[in-house]
């Protein structure tokens, strides 16, 4: 199981606590500290080389055009809001280290890390649990392969005990089936709801639940998330904000991101445009049908 991150209390215990030295020199021995002083070359420690390791795999590779790496913002935004996935992403990385993989090996497992990483951060429900899930699942196995990670996220949505770990996730197209094309017959345009279109045009209670619970809460999430328009836009981002990146020290000065969201967003230049069109659009519908745009 994979333990939980080092909270004060415990980084305190073992830093006083006597029958704590072999964790404690251990984990010095992890972060580049000898004896309480840095080491001559802390870039070869552990930790510098599995963070070097998980850039590689997160990170946009600027030299191709279309590759699904994230922009530095992104994985960021990871590090600091889901600690515990970055912890899984370092157990990952420490392995690959430990078992001396070569890099058509490290390439080959590069999709699945990113696309495994992403989903947890962004549509996790309870991402601890899932985590700890996949961890077991993976290092039960022995080897990290492509393979390993087949069927991870669908074992977080079959819970014995109801509670869903992770949203369930709508392929491109299932996703954008979800807005149809606008018909003159479809009674829910006038006053269009995205969730009246979506789940209440059903009759029956038990599609409503289902609809909702499968396809409404990511779609919701989806059309409402700042990281999918970023990771829509990483390309513009790498060209344009080449040097951002919230992790440099060197720009920790500042206090603003070097864009505006609703620049990039579809639904942003609704809120832009002549009063010809802005007076055509009920407020209501204009209200959910915006969001909706970043899902499409």
């Amino acid at each position: 199981m994979l333990p939980p991150a080092l909270g004060i209390g415990k980084i305190r215990s073992l830093a006083k606590d006597p029958n704590s030295k072999e964790d404690r020199e251990r984990l010095q021995e992890y972060l580049g500290i000898n004896h309480c002083e840095i080491q001559a070359d802390p870039e070869k420690s552990d930790l510098h080389i599995n963070l070097r390791q998980i850039d590689q795999w997160l990170l946009r590779d600027k030299w191709i055009d279309r590759d699904c790496g994230l922009p530095p913002v992104l994985r960021v935004a990871l590090a600091k809001d889901a600690p515990e996935v970055f912890l899984l992403l370092l157990s990952f990385a420490q392995k690959v280290k430990r078992d001396i993989f070569n890099q058509e090996q490290i390439l080959a497992i590069r999709k699945p890390i990113l696309g495994l990483a992403t989903a947890l951060h962004w549509f996790g429900d309870h991402r601890a649990e899932a985590v700890g899930r996949i961890y077991s699942a993976c290092f039960r196995q022995g080897n990290l392969t492509p393979a390993s990670f087949d069927g991870l996220l669908k074992s977080c949505l079959q819970i014995s005990t109801g509670r869903r770990e992770v949203l369930m996730l709508l392929s491109p197209i299932a996703l954008s089936a979800l807005i149809p094309e606008a018909s003159a017959s479809d009674n829910n345009l006038k006053d269009w709801r995205a969730h009246q279109r979506i789940v209440m045009t059903e009759s029956d209670q038990a599609v409503r639940d289902e609809l909702h619970r499968n396809e409404w809460e990511f779609f919701d999430r989806a059309r409402r998330s700042n990281a999918l328009l970023l990771y829509a836009q990483r390309r513009l981002l790498s060209s344009r904000f080449a040097n951002f990146d919230p992790s440099n020290i060197d720009i920790w000065t500042g206090h603003n991101r070097p864009w505006d969201y609703e620049s990039y967003s579809s639904g942003g230049c609704a809120g832009h445009q002549p009063r010809r069109i802005q007076g055509s659009v009920p407020p209501m519908v204009e209200y959910h049908w915006k969001p909706s745009c970043m899902a499409t």
